[in-house]
């Protein structure tokens, strides 16, 4: 059987225009699907059959989508990458920070509205050129705590790791610097500034609090740096407050009240508990004089010394005012620059604070003018030596007695924090139920709120800059991909869109690009908004997510344009609070 050939020798290539009309290869798949002949073959099967040169042109094809997928991810990359790192999306607001001004050579506790504290040693800054800085020196410190905060700072919230990109679940967020004269400082090698930070995180078991970590932001490398491991403590349950007209206030209030009067009864069971055992009080290890450090005496007899009431104990008072004369005093070695000429001045008096242990801060007054020291309670030679017998003597009776009490108190104290949360969880299932009947349509809103915690979490800054604590959360399984039209079917493209899972404390950042891939939680509620170039929201609200077919593949996402222009944080929060 005669066979013909048609051999091309360099044909000619398809067109702008042709390769565009079927660039969408989804939708070629979609068709060759849906077109199965008779026999049940489906027609991509048959098209094996065909030859190569449809083959080729299904190749061709391939490459082409490939080719404009990857060109798609590209541009993502690339427009993020064309700009700062830290890219606040709204432009004209800006982010408020509290200022502390901090005595370098005394550094100072400073406590923010939240209720967290920074701790900041002596001598901790430094100019630019590696010199202690002197005089004062001003921090600048604010705190970000949820995805509208973390919105309108524009820092990225994903970690990468092993290859997996990862969306960060903060338990809290802060940024914070120093400036002297308006220019900035740095911290000094060695130092740090101790941070406790008060936030809220949602805790469904109490007794498995989850773990975070400390990141620190790189903006150099533009990426979250691993610091250490976050020291969170919880402190107490945070509960909702409901306006009076609100149809479950007064369940909630019987709430409220009901576990206060149960959290008074722990408190009374627990001094009971304390008052039947006492728990033994440890000695205190005597400490040695260094020898290296200048030391000194102090006396009553022609000279002030005031006693701290609230540091130190009548009893140890009484003993200070009979035996001052005779105890040693050294200056602690956390006198960073220290002047020995500062003992030798004819000071009118003193003030002396108990800081911990033997450690105390002696504060001397000449009118206006004040200089702190920190200093020790030491020993030497025999005394020390004799009091060394006599405190391993007392710890050994401590030891004992601990034993004992532990035995006595601790099938106790377990019995008493099992009944609590026993009679914690009843009384949250009674409001639940007595909730239900309220029919108010903000049900399991109220519900989610009762796991939340008020946490503190401990770790230490090493440097200025931005700090958070959290956890990374990896990538959700149900994804569709996006399409996004405004209330006129416009599409709307290459603009940057934030996506909410309000069950979890994030934020995602992306490019709505064509068939952009959404992966969403199918459990919470979802928000999702772009910001369109001339500075508008364009929202989706949680009920389009909800709206998704099962197994949707595809969703086009209509837009509301919020017309509103935001010029503060309040107004964000008007517009994006669900």
């Amino acid at each position: 059987m005669k066979k013909n050939y048609k051999i091309l020798i360099n044909p000619k290539q398809p067109s702008q225009a042709q390769i565009a009309k079927h660039m969408d290869f989804d939708a070629l798949l979609e068709q060759l699907d849906t077109n199965k002949d008779k026999s049940g073959m489906g027609r991509i099967r048959k098209l094996y059959y065909y030859g190569g040169a449809i083959a080729a042109s299904i190749s061709l094809l391939v490459v082409f989508w490939l080719s404009n997928q990857q060109n798609g991810t590209q541009t993502a990359l690339q427009y993020f990458a064309e700009r700062p790192y830290v890219n606040p999306p709204i432009k004209n607001v800006n982010p408020q920070f509290a200022s502390y001004k901090v005595a370098v050579n005394q550094g100072g506790i400073y406590e923010y509205e939240s209720g967290s504290r920074l701790v900041v040693p002596a001598a901790a800054f430094i100019d630019d050129r590696g010199k202690l800085i002197e005089g004062e020196v001003e921090i600048h410190y604010r705190e970000m705590h949820d995805y509208i905060d973390f919105f309108l700072s524009g820092i990225p919230m994903t970690y990468d790791s092993a290859n997996v990109r990862y969306t960060l679940e903060s338990a809290g967020m802060i940024e914070i610097y120093a400036e002297k004269e308006g220019k900035r400082v740095n911290m000094a090698p060695g130092k740090h500034i101790d941070i406790s930070l008060i936030s809220q995180i949602d805790v469904p078991n109490i007794n498995i609090p989850p773990s975070f970590n400390i990141y620190k932001l790189d903006t150099s490398a533009r990426k979250w740096v691993y610091q250490d491991i976050d020291q969170l403590a919880i402190i107490d349950d945070v509960l909702p407050t409901l306006e009076s007209t609100h149809p479950a206030y007064a369940v909630l209030n019987t709430y409220k009240t009901q576990l206060n009067l149960l959290d008074n009864q722990k408190i009374k069971d627990t001094e009971a508990l304390n008052s039947r055992f006492p728990q033994p009080i440890a000695p205190i290890r005597p400490q040695r004089a260094e020898g290296n450090l200048p030391t000194f005496g102090l006396s009553f007899e022609g000279f002030s010394i005031l006693l701290d009431e609230q540091s130190i104990s009548a009893e140890e008072r009484q003993t200070l005012r009979s035996q001052i004369e005779n105890i040693i005093w050294e200056v602690s070695a956390k006198n960073t620059n220290f002047d020995t000429r500062a003992l030798q001045v004819e000071w009118e008096g003193a003030r002396l604070r108990k800081l911990q242990a033997w450690e105390y801060e002696i504060t001397y007054f000449s009118g206006s003018q004040e200089v702190a020291i920190i200093i020790n309670r030491v020993l030497t030679g025999d005394l020390f030596n004799q009091a060394i017998a006599q405190y391993e003597q007392d710890l050994e009776i401590y030891n004992a007695a601990l034993t004992v009490y532990n035995q006595n108190v601790s099938q106790e104290k377990v019995n008493i924090e099992s009944q609590y949360l026993a009679a914690k969880d009843k009384l949250k299932e009674d409001f639940l139920q007595a909730l239900a009947t309220t029919q108010t349509g903000e049900t399991k809103s109220l519900a989610q709120d009762l796991n939340k915690r008020r946490v503190s979490n401990q770790f230490r800054a090493t440097g200025f800059g931005i700090w958070n604590c959290d956890r990374p959360v990896p990538p959700l399984e149900q994804v569709v991909r996006a399409k996004f039209v405004d209330q006129n079917g416009k599409v709307l493209r290459n603009l940057p869109g934030y996506l909410v899972d309000k069950t979890r404390n994030t934020i995602e950042r992306f490019l709505a690009t064509k068939n952009i891939p959404i992966a969403y939680n199918t459990l919470s509620d979802n928000m999702l908004w772009l910001i369109t170039e001339d500075q508008k929201i364009a929202l989706i609200k949680p009920a389009q997510f909800k709206a998704i077919p099962s197994g949707a593949k595809r969703h086009t996402f209509q837009v509301e344009i919020l017309e509103e222009t935001a010029k503060e944080e309040k107004d964000i929060r008007r517009m994006l609070e669900f």
